[in-house]
């Protein structure tokens, strides 16, 4: 889990080429990784905002939650097509 404002996010970021961060203007970060029941992560959620922004713990639960329901509709649709 990620949270991050602009200064740790540029200097992660720093000589990074990615289009969309910059045609947007991202100042902060916050993501979430994706794990499937195995344990491998299949992805992530993100969240970025054009403006500085410090989420906090509140910020960071929502997204841990955000995660874990994209992961739960993910199973299901794995259920739907194994039947």
């Amino acid at each position: 889990m990620v949270s991050s404002t602009l200064p740790t996010f540029i200097s992660a970021f720093t000589g990074a080429v990615n289009p969309v961060v910059n045609s947007i203007g991202v100042r902060a970060y916050m993501g979430a990784p994706l794990i499937d029941r195995t344990g491998t992560a299949i992805g992530t959620i993100c969240v970025v905002n054009t403006e500085e922004s410090s989420w906090g713990r509140s910020g960071l639960e929502m997204i841990k939650s955000m995660a874990a329901e994209v992961m739960e509709l993910i199973h299901r649709r794995e259920q739907q097509l194994l039947r």
